[in-house]
């Protein structure tokens, strides 16, 4: 309650940030999505780009206001213009998936590549998936690989696990079981279920490794099949 007085009185746009953030979250307080929506907007009015994007959020998920994806969109490019990460990538989504917007697969490989070069994980992953998957870009599969290894390397788990499958299936790489295998198994430490499904697939079918078929099924019993 102290802080939150603090806060309110102190009117920053870091303030207001977390006056926000304390009813989107009910911490201490409860839980108020209308008053975290007016005070992220004095937040977001003032220049904060976290605001921004949670507003962007908000209004994705009809949290305290009806569900309006042309807002979110507004709130996001606010927060993008701005370099925040998170709303660049959400961004990206909306164009991907064409939500308030025409799908437009170029435009979001734009800002996920913009994210990605802010240092995004989540964008570094994506940048794989679409050139892995031909949209918005040529299809490439080295590139995929490059992109996927790098998030990777930051200990991104879909990436972890999307790397494994690229060196099972020889996409941009020689075919190389072991080399899956290390990276599904750092993979299942987050608990990537497609991981654990492979796992049990490689250790089944796997031409180059000794067969296992106990650790098989129990990959497969932890991936729920």
């Amino acid at each position: 309650e102290k802080a939150l007085y603090y806060f309110k009185s102190s009117k920053t746009e870091y303030a207001c940030f977390y006056v926000g953030y304390i009813y989107e979250k009910g911490l201490g307080v409860k839980q108020d999505y209308k008053t975290a929506l007016k005070w992220y907007e004095k937040s977001a009015n003032m220049g904060n780009s976290n605001s921004a994007y949670n507003l962007g959020v908000m209004h994705k998920m009809g949290q305290g206001t009806d569900v309006d994806f042309e807002k979110a969109i507004s709130w996001y490019e606010n927060a993008a213009k701005k370099d925040n990460e998170n709303a660049l990538c959400n961004l990206a989504i909306m164009y991907r998936f064409g939500e308030g917007v025409e799908v437009d697969y170029e435009k979001a490989v734009k800002l996920y590549e913009k994210a990605a070069k802010l240092g995004s994980e989540t964008a570094i992953c994506q940048m794989g998936y679409m050139y892995n998957q031909g949209l918005g870009v040529e299809q490439d599969y080295e590139k995929a690989k490059e992109y996927y290894e790098q998030a990777a390397l930051l200990g991104y788990s879909d990436a972890q696990c999307n790397l494994g499958y690229m060196y099972q299936e020889g996409l941009g790489v020689e075919i190389n079981y072991e080399e899956a295998i290390k990276w599904y198994k750092k993979a299942i430490k987050k608990d990537v279920i497609e991981a654990y499904y492979q796992l049990g697939f490689l250790y089944t079918y796997g031409d180059t490794i000794k067969k296992d078929y106990q650790s098989a099924r129990e990959y497969y019993e932890l991936a729920g099949g």
